[in-house]
């Protein structure tokens, strides 16, 4: 028998803890050091896509670490949001 554990590295960023209180959105924070890393080592210049944008909480987290790192990526994001319920006759 044995146990897998993982440890998470948190990366505190006075931006996104304000950036959560006004902009809705699902984000774990412990993502926060991914994205870091992943705009720190783009290997190219080519367009980063985001499937699933939602509210654009991620979005403007991606867009913020872009800055941060002065990526020129050019950023696509795409989500076919539709709230429970929307366009049918279900209400």
């Amino acid at each position: 028998m044995f146990e897998i554990t993982h440890s998470r590295i948190m990366l505190k960023d006075e931006f996104v803890d304000w950036l959560v209180l006004g902009n809705a959105g699902m984000f774990d924070k412990t993502h926060l050091y991914c994205i870091d890393y992943a705009m720190r080592n783009l290997p190219s210049d080519s367009p980063i896509i985001e499937i699933g944008s939602f509210c654009g909480l991620s979005t403007n987290i991606l867009l913020y670490y872009k800055m941060v790192h002065e990526r020129d990526n050019k950023l696509i994001t795409c989500d076919k949001w539709m709230f429970e319920g929307a366009g049918s006759n279900e209400f």
